[in-house]
């Protein structure tokens, strides 16, 4: 706004200073004249100084400057423009109509002047206004910065006392992290030394009939044995899940209980393919291990353990008991297959195997498992049986062998119940003779039935993978589990005496 007041000041100025040399010039111009522009002049620059000194001094009140600068400039051009009308009307009316002319187009000329000075200050007043307000709006938003600041540091405060309250969460967590991660490898250690079974040998030693229920031996002190035993003849890996005794465990409680290998992973905490595995290995270990059980004992042996009855009934020369039994397996896919197993008396596909056993009870040979379409007779002529036997034995059988024949080409004598066949019915002696040797004859069949309700695999129907043998093993699954439960068997107490 001060270039605006010094630009008009400058305006006004420079208009005096022109009129003067033109009014000097002039010739018919008096002293009059001279001194009515001098004083002209005069009243404007002192109007013009006191418009510059107003404006000055307007500051501290713009409102009252600016109108005492519009107010000052209207009397300055009133005045003037009074003092050169005077003058021209009372020095030059006598003069020519051109001096008139001249005169009027001056007074045009300052009115022009006067116009535009009022245009800018009107135009400083509209600046001063939008400076004001620009101020105005300056000081708000520097109100509001401060404001603003204010919260952000009190947010700044109110977030720095928040970290500093998770900062001590934080450390507290970790603390309780760190105890956590102490009970858990704790708990890792006891579980180590427990094992991942839900059972454990401590609960297997303290209660009997757990372990009977379970593995079908009858204590502790057996169950132990046969961990050492077949142990001993396996390579187990330091990385492996289960304990040794776990692994017999898993396959005497598949045997016993006939559970699948699904709740088996379960119960040992393990994949399904792993108790598969460790089925396998340590079935076939065990058949090895304990195919030593089941063995053909020598006639002084024979004789010492063999009951009175057997005695009194046939003398010291009764070597063996035998019959037959069958276990079900699924249909086969192969038609072959699915006609050797077939089983005419059972009416569904078995493999049959023959058992024999001492007059004493305990398992003495077991066979190889055959197909359920296969007669007795053709069993016990090619199992391996006749090989064992000596000059003078006695071989016990069901009315189904008929071996006599056979059993003499090894000096051997066939004992079995008298036929009916052909006859109406049988003599005294005959009769007399049949319930003597069916009375000892039926401890055969219940050494079949303790077998069977001591490991009910043996009741249930398998599957057909247990015909195949598998890589590295000498023969199939059905030959390990049937052996395996035979063997058994001989740990525990004999049903027949």
């Amino acid at each position: 706004m001060g270039g605006n007041e010094n630009s008009a000041q400058s305006q006004c100025e420079e208009i005096v200073a022109a009129k003067r040399p033109r009014t000097q010039e002039e010739p018919g111009m008096d002293g009059d004249c001279n001194r009515a522009y001098d004083n002209t002049s005069v009243n404007v620059d002192q109007s013009s100084g006191s418009l510059y000194a107003d404006e000055c001094n307007s500051t501290g009140d713009a409102d009252n400057t600016e109108g005492s600068i519009l107010n000052d400039s209207c009397n300055t051009f009133e005045q003037l423009n009074t003092s050169c009308s005077s003058a021209y009307s009372n020095q030059f009316r006598g003069n020519n109509d051109e001096q008139c002319d001249d005169a009027q187009r001056e007074l045009k000329e300052l009115r022009k002047a006067y116009a535009e000075l009022r245009n800018k200050l009107t135009e400083a007043e509209c600046d001063k206004l939008d400076l004001e307000k620009s101020v105005t709006e300056a000081n708000i938003s520097l109100q509001s910065s401060e404001q603003c600041k204010e919260m952000v540091e009190e947010e700044a405060s109110a977030v720095k006392d928040e970290l500093r309250e998770m900062k001590d969460l934080v450390a507290s967590l970790q603390t309780k992290l760190a105890e956590v991660e102490a009970n858990r490898l704790e708990l890792l250690n006891e579980l180590e030394k427990l094992g991942p079974c839900l059972l454990t040998l401590e609960e297997l030693k303290a209660d009997e009939d757990k372990l009977k229920f379970y593995t079908g031996l009858p204590s502790y002190a057996v169950f132990d044995h046969v961990v050492n035993h077949v142990s001993s003849y396996v390579v187990h890996g330091e990385n492996s899940k289960l304990a040794p005794w776990q692994c017999i465990l898993l396959c005497l409680m598949r045997l016993r209980l006939t559970l699948t290998l699904q709740d088996l992973a379960y119960r040992f905490n393990i994949s399904v393919a792993t108790a598969c595995r460790v089925f396998e290995k340590w079935l076939y270990a065990m058949y090895i291990c304990l195919d030593s059980l089941i063995f053909w004992p020598d006639r002084e042996t024979l004789y010492k353990t063999m009951p009175n009855e057997f005695k009194e009934a046939f003398g010291k020369n009764v070597a063996v008991i035998i019959d037959c039994f069958e276990v079900f397996i699924d249909k086969p896919t192969a038609l072959d297959t699915r006609a050797q197993t077939w089983s005419n008396y059972k009416h569904h596909n078995t493999v049959k195997f023959l058992i024999g056993i001492t007059p004493c009870g305990s398992i003495s040979f077991i066979s190889d498992a055959w197909g359920g379409r296969v007669s007795d007779k053709h069993i016990a002529i090619r199992c391996g049986l006749f090989d064992k036997l000596l000059p003078q034995d006695i071989v016990m059988a069901d009315r189904g062998f008929l071996i006599a024949e056979d059993l003499s080409f090894f000096r051997a004598r066939l004992l079995m119940p008298a036929f009916t066949r052909g006859k109406s019915q049988l003599n005294s002696q005959d009769v007399f003779e049949t319930r003597k040797i069916a009375h000892l004859r039926i401890h055969v069949e219940r050494v079949i039935g303790l077998v069977r309700n001591k490991f009910h695999i043996l009741q249930n129907t398998l599957p057909v993978e247990f015909l195949t043998k598998k890589p590295g093993h000498t023969v199939a699954p059905i030959d390990q589990i049937v052996k395996v439960c035979c063997a058994l068997s001989n740990l525990c107490q004999s049903i027949c005496f």
